[in-house]
């Protein structure tokens, strides 16, 4: 789990799943107060960071195809 805070207030996270060469990004959370402030691209810049570190050749995001702000991230 990588967590992404601010004066000691939890403003997101988001939780990898390694299994040898793949990675999947099982939920990535913001909280509301942080929402359009670039929270979730970080947290997202850090995870494939990880799999950089990691040599992870796939990473995998699922979204549901009515969740329109995952899918227009």
């Amino acid at each position: 789990m990588l967590v992404a805070g601010q004066s000691g207030e939890l403003a997101g996270f988001v939780v990898l799943l390694l299994v040898a060469d793949i990675a999947e990004i099982e939920s990535i959370v913001v909280a509301e107060p942080w929402w359009r402030r670039g929270t979730g691209a970080s947290l997202m810049e850090v995870a494939m960071q990880h799999c950089r570190d990691h040599e992870v050749a796939r990473l995998i995001l699922e979204v549901h195809g009515n969740n329109q702000g995952a899918i227009a991230f």
